[in-house]
């Protein structure tokens, strides 16, 4: 059975929305999810997710040892995020700009409050992966 919400193919969460702006009966929702299951057409079309490979780090015992570094935009204005990941501790500043300086700046006012890294993370965006990080990463020895 084809329910006419489901005739689009676009999976459970889909249909179930589909059907809400027109129809309701109990138990809608499991229903509809049973049908889009048993639907080969569905399970053709769905898209397989690529599963992220597994990242391991080492037990870590002290702080600061691993930290993540990324920053983020909210209501147009620009903040580093710091994390430790043993303790998830995270550490958020203000920046003026995106420049890589001034993330250098803020990241040195950070590990000269908790201490250098031993390893740092980071999505190798263009201010971590630019010359002027890099050199950052050299002088302060991380």
């Amino acid at each position: 059975m084809t329910t006419r919400a489901q005739r689009s193919q676009l999976g459970i969460q889909y249909t179930i929305n589909t059907a809400r702006e027109i129809m309701y009966w109990p138990r809608m929702t499991a229903d509809l999810a049973e049908a889009v299951q048993r639907c080969e057409t569905c399970r053709q079309k769905k898209p397989a997710l690529s599963k992220e490979p597994m990242m391991t780090y080492p037990v870590l015992t002290l702080p600061w040892q691993v930290v993540a570094s990324d920053y983020f935009e909210c209501d147009n204005q620009h903040y580093p995020v710091v994390g430790d990941l043993y303790s998830d501790f995270i550490e958020i500043r203000k920046l003026d700009t995106l420049a890589t300086l001034i993330l250098v700046e803020k990241l040195k006012q950070d590990f000269a409050i908790h201490g250098v890294p031993v390893t740092p993370i980071s999505d190798k965006s263009p201010n971590y992966a630019s010359a002027e990080f890099h050199q950052f990463t050299q002088v302060w020895d991380f």
